[in-house]
């Protein structure tokens, strides 16, 4: 049986952010959040299979930095990195399309309270990996 299954989604993305210069991680935040600034983290937060190889995730990538505006411009430059993984490989699947479904814009973190902190969110086209079980 065929079958086609999501890709790792944060794993790939911030694999590509830290190879486009953009330093990213995956869940967990490093325990010192403060010596590793600025840094994003990418949190899948859903989406759908749109067709039977193609799915859409919904990811939010949240900016950390020494000030806001510095937070909200590290934010808008992991966003834009992102949009450039269209039409290119992530996870080792094609990238079709990243859609931008918010601008940076200042989030809180209470976890975090000293810490400045940016958040964005994307939709991003990928095709599923497919494996014969």
């Amino acid at each position: 049986m065929e079958l086609n299954i999501p890709i790792d989604v944060a794993d790939a993305i911030q694999t590509w952010l830290n190879a486009n210069g953009v330093h990213a991680c995956a869940e967990p935040l490093p325990r010192d959040l403060a010596g590793e600034l600025p840094i994003t983290l990418v949190q899948p937060i859903g989406g759908q299979r749109s067709s039977v190889i193609l799915d859409r995730h919904a990811v939010r990538l949240y900016t950390w930095a020494e000030t806001q505006a510095d937070a909200i411009d590290e934010c808008g430059r992991a966003m834009a990195t992102l949009c450039a993984a269209a039409g290119e490989s992530i996870g080792g699947v094609p990238c079709y399309r990243v859609d931008a479904s918010a601008l940076p814009y200042p989030a809180h973190d209470t976890a975090h309270p000293d810490i400045p902190r940016a958040a964005t969110t994307a939709d991003v086209y990928a095709r599923a990996t497919t494996t014969n079980d």
